[in-house]
């Protein structure tokens, strides 16, 4: 399973395929399976002298491989629990994947019913101020930027022009994203006319 997300980005006017990180979720997730997968599939629970022990089937049929002894205090659901966790685990996961098909199922039926991603006006911004020459000159033709060779110089000037304290708050403040919407239209507008 691929753990990255493709995605779209405009700048100046123009697509560009971006991938994003895959979520702190997806993240465990994928660290889950991979422990999962690599784990023995078969638990057995043994006798270690007075005790039990949890133990895996060893490669060459010899005696099982020990992972865990119990202590006395260790009771029958406790046992029962980590015996069967690696397969409990699988139907979770197995039943995880069946529902994930049946949603994006649902969605290829009725792709309107699919959560919108929020558009990250913040990572658009910060992207023209870094890498967009054309935006770089536009700040200076059009709103007075004088230096446009330092990053941090051209986002506290761009900051500066919407009124606002952080890029941040293109995403959660809906009248600054609003100005930054403008702000951006204007620049499209002007870069479409340099052509």
């Amino acid at each position: 399973m691929d753990a990255s997300l493709p995605g779209l980005l405009q700048v100046d006017g123009t697509e560009a395929a971006v991938t994003r990180r895959p979520s702190p979720g997806q993240e465990k997730l994928a660290q889950i399976r991979a422990r999962h997968q690599s784990a023995s599939a078969v638990w057995l629970l043994v006798p270690e002298g007075n005790r039990l022990a949890l133990a895996v089937p060893a490669a060459d049929d010899a005696e099982p491989d020990l992972v865990a002894v119990f202590t006395e205090t260790a009771g029958h659901d406790e046992l029962e629990f980590f015996r069967h966790a690696h397969g409990d685990l699988s139907f979770v996961l197995r039943q995880l994947d069946r529902a994930t098909g049946r949603i994006e199922d649902l969605y290829q039926r009725y792709p309107d019913a699919r959560p919108k991603t929020p558009p990250d006006y913040a990572g658009e911004c910060a992207m023209l101020c870094r890498n967009d020459l054309a935006f770089r000159r536009w700040l200076m033709k059009c709103h007075d930027l004088e230096d446009a060779s330092d990053f941090e110089r051209i986002k506290t000037h761009v900051r500066f022009r919407l009124r606002i304290e952080s890029l941040g708050q293109l995403n959660t403040d809906p009248a600054a994203a609003e100005i930054w919407k403008k702000f951006r239209n204007d620049f499209r507008a002007w870069a479409g006319r340099m052509r």
